[in-house]
């Protein structure tokens, strides 16, 4: 038991002192992105509410 959290640890540890892959980094930076587009929607849809304009116009 203690044997395979030791290996999980040093694995662990070995993984985090690498330097990240272009492909890690582009990834982190799109997901950034992809909240940062969220946050935008959200801020806009809760100013919408405020002010009492409806989400979506019923047709």
């Amino acid at each position: 038991m203690h044997g395979e959290y030791i290996a999980a640890t040093e694995e662990l540890a070995v993984e985090l002192e690498r330097e990240p892959t272009s492909e890690e980094i582009d990834d982190r930076m799109a997901d950034r992105e992809a909240k940062r587009i969220d946050d935008i929607y959200a801020q806009r849809r809760e100013a919408k509410m405020r002010m009492g304009v409806p989400e979506r116009i019923p047709k």
